[in-house]
């Protein structure tokens, strides 16, 4: 399954096409990357780190992602 996205600023280059996807749009042929990936990447925009942890009320910790930036994204 294939999904788009459009991201600016923070950092990220111009113009640029991340990706591809097949002649039907239905999979993914070049660079796949997840939502948490997206999230990762923003983050990452942000200076943080997915392995960042914060915590809840009862002091929990919890990673803020799963993902993994794209840094290709950025230039």
């Amino acid at each position: 399954m294939c999904y788009s996205a459009v991201l600016a600023g923070g950092g990220t280059r111009d113009g640029q096409v991340y990706g591809a996807s097949d002649a039907h749009a239905a999979y993914v042929k070049d660079k796949p990357f997840a939502p948490e990936d997206v999230l990762a990447t923003i983050y990452a925009a942000f200076g943080l780190s997915p392995d960042t942890e914060i915590h809840d009320r009862e002091h929990r910790s919890h990673r803020i992602g799963d993902g993994q930036p794209v840094g290709e994204l950025f230039g």
